[in-house]
């Protein structure tokens, strides 16, 4: 799934960029193969999403915490969007949502105490501006939606999840 977000190789490390919501490329994060990661000199502020963003006007959406997440999210079938951090990209979802009319946004928070506090802000940004939205934290033990995909979450799963939290957000 990697390929689907631009994935390239700069000889040193994996590239992956970063693009406002009308696919134009505004930065590279580069991914090395100890796991560090760089931004590209000059690269701004971005999200990592694919050029075919995939059905927002029914799916589930999944809101996520990096690059990794966002690749975990396509992996399960879901329609995803990535922030560099939990800090940032707040006005650039809100921007992405609003262009191409993403019906249910689920953000997809890191399971640490940034990672929620940084889901939260985002929600009140969403909410401020009049989309609805949910969060979703990853159960105790495990980080992040890269994790639970590892250990074996699978879309049915994750859907019955969401489809409880949409319930509540009506």
């Amino acid at each position: 799934y990697s390929d689907v977000l631009g994935k390239g190789w700069d000889g040193e490390a994996d590239t992956y960029p970063l693009r406002l919501s009308d696919m134009t490329i505004v930065g590279i994060q580069r991914r090395f193969p100890d796991g560090k990661k760089a931004m590209v000199k000059g690269s701004k502020m971005g999200l990592f999403f694919p050029t075919q963003i995939g059905n927002v006007l029914e799916e589930y959406t999944l809101v996520c915490e990096g690059c990794s997440d966002c690749l975990a999210g396509l992996s399960l079938g879901y329609p995803s969007i990535g922030r560099l951090n939990c800090n940032n990209g707040q006005e650039l979802v809100l921007e992405f949502i609003k262009r191409y009319e993403v019906a249910r946004p689920i953000i997809l928070a890191d399971n640490d105490a940034p990672g929620v506090r940084g889901a939260q802000k985002l929600m009140e940004k969403l909410l401020m501006n009049g989309i609805k939205c949910g969060i979703l934290v990853p159960p105790t033990g495990i980080k992040d939606l890269r994790e639970w995909v590892e250990k074996g979450l699978i879309k049915e799963q994750l859907h019955i999840v969401l489809d409880d939290i949409w319930k509540w957000i009506k």
